[in-house]
């Protein structure tokens, strides 16, 4: 199991509550992030974000200065689809881990997030993706692996997408056949709304629709 001590960053330094607001923009700038944790004696006692400081009235104030009535954070002990709801709901670009005493340990960063994500969902593994659309109702992961397997192929993974303002969704379905023609007529046949299929054998280009996709899920 992945947990959140397994994705922790420590070079990410965090910032002191004498720092300023311009110098944590600076340091914004030059990690190519939105936030960063402050820490007093290893107690994590605020998430800044750029937006935090801009609407402060004086860049030169100290950062502890702000108002925090909610910080987003994990345990280490917390599973890593935890970190990723905070991601998504809170449009973070990292996110604070603490120990169990409520101690400061660093950070998980987006990259080492969508990297664990692509290696969860075996984006580097050769093979094709398809893209199913379809009612939750219809939705039966037997016969989707029924239909997969009747091809002499794997599914490798699978992950499903719901919009919470719709009663569709989308499947995805990665498998360990590079041509999936014959895995896609099947799906025709038995009245699957096929919306994409991917092959590409890039890692580079696999992983950037990974990352495109994800995106597209707004994760």
């Amino acid at each position: 199991m992945i947990i959140a001590r397994n994705l922790i960053s420590d070079g990410v330094l965090p910032l002191r509550t004498s720092d300023t607001g311009r110098e944590a923009l600076d340091y914004m700038e030059d990690l190519h992030v939105s936030h960063l944790p402050l820490v007093e004696d290893r107690k994590l006692t605020g998430l800044v974000s750029d937006n935090d400081i801009y609407r402060s009235d004086n860049l030169n104030d100290p950062v502890g200065c702000l108002n925090f009535p909610f910080v987003p954070f994990v345990y280490d002990y917390q599973h890593v689809f935890d970190a990723l709801r905070f991601f998504k709901n809170y449009h973070l670009t990292l996110l604070p881990v603490l120990d169990e005493f409520d101690n400061y340990l660093g950070i998980i960063s987006q990259q080492s997030l969508i990297e664990y994500m692509a290696d969860a969902f075996s984006v580097t593994e050769p093979g094709a993706l398809i893209i199913l659309e379809m009612g939750v109702n219809d939705y039966v992961l037997s016969e989707i692996a029924r239909i997969v397997e009747s091809n002499d192929a794997k599914v490798l993974n699978l992950m499903v997408h719901a919009d919470e303002d719709s009663t569709r969704i989308l499947v995805s379905v990665k498998v360990n056949r590079m041509d999936a023609a014959a895995i896609i007529q099947t799906f025709n046949r038995f009245d699957y709304n096929i919306v994409g299929s991917f092959n590409d054998r890039s890692d580079d280009n696999v992983r950037e629709r990974f990352e495109s996709f994800m995106k597209f899920l707004d994760i």
